[in-house]
């Protein structure tokens, strides 16, 4: 009997280590495409546009993988993040923080994320309201109609497309990016003018 206990439980780790083995080959490869950032025609998101001053944004998603994922993602946009593990502490981070805009993950213990919306929108001005958008591994219709019913302005189903969700947040936002080669472009232009202007010191110095 102890031996048969013993080889249960040889088996029981190596499925738990060949489990993390896998989500951690998922993950990398995860974390290496939020690292081609945001190519929106063909464009590297380096941010947001001054005019807009901080934007505000919750990820609220129990899964710590799906959390750094969302976190490093959103990052290099330039957005001010804060986390929640579940829908009761998405309320409490809500109320106290007052994001622009919430990620809200459907299954959450303690509270779900219909839940934590309802509760968040009950308590809010339409003109204050935060805009929230669901996350959900269900791409289902009934999923989506649940989402829109009590009150989020979007839906996104994982695993998200980087492109597709800075392209909904800017969408529900009204905001504008910059972009990498905008960046480069500045840059070389200072650069020539500055060129320009040195040389026609140099021709004013020898005439």
């Amino acid at each position: 009997e102890i031996a048969e206990i013993a080889e249960i439980a040889e088996i029981a780790e190596i499925a738990e280590i060949a489990e993390i083995a896998k989500i951690a080959k998922i993950a990398n490869a995860n974390l290496a495409d939020a690292g081609e950032i945001a190519d929106i025609k063909n464009q590297k998101i380096t941010g947001i546009e001054p005019e807009h001053g901080e934007i505000r944004i919750l990820i609220a998603e129990d899964q710590p993988m799906n959390r750094l994922l969302l976190k490093k993602v959103l990052t290099k946009g330039g957005f001010q993040l804060a986390e929640a593990v579940n829908g009761r502490e998405a309320y409490e981070k809500w109320s106290e923080w007052k994001p622009h805009l919430i990620l809200m993950d459907e299954d959450m213990p303690i509270m779900k994320g219909s839940e934590a919306t309802v509760a968040i929108l009950n308590e809010c001005h339409p003109d204050t309201a935060p805009v929230i958008i669901s996350l959900t591994a269900y791409a289902f219709k009934q999923a989506r109609e649940k989402a829109m019913a009590v009150g989020c302005k979007d839906f996104i189903s994982k695993p998200f497309k980087v492109d597709e969700l800075y392209a909904t947040i800017a969408k529900h936002l009204s905001l504008k990016y910059t972009y990498a080669d905008k960046v480069t472009e500045k840059a070389k232009d200072s650069e020539e003018q500055t060129d320009k202007s040195m040389n026609s010191e140099k021709e004013t110095e020898r005439a």
